[in-house]
């Protein structure tokens, strides 16, 4: 399995750390940014969000 540094996509969890937030949160700012599509893109597959690295990390 890819460590998150080799993966071309974020899961939540991945933000989580990253921003420093809790899990609710992260699940919050995650579903309204995949709503707007600002300041990223969020891709949806069932249930699961995934957040592609080259729009996160600008």
């Amino acid at each position: 399995m890819e460590n998150s540094e080799q993966r071309q996509v974020y899961q939540i969890t991945d933000v989580q750390v990253i921003l420093k937030i809790q899990k609710s949160a992260a699940y919050s700012f995650i579903k309204q940014v995949y709503k707007t599509g600002n300041p990223f893109h969020v891709v949806k597959i069932g249930a699961s969000y995934r957040i592609p690295r080259t729009g996160f990390d600008r």
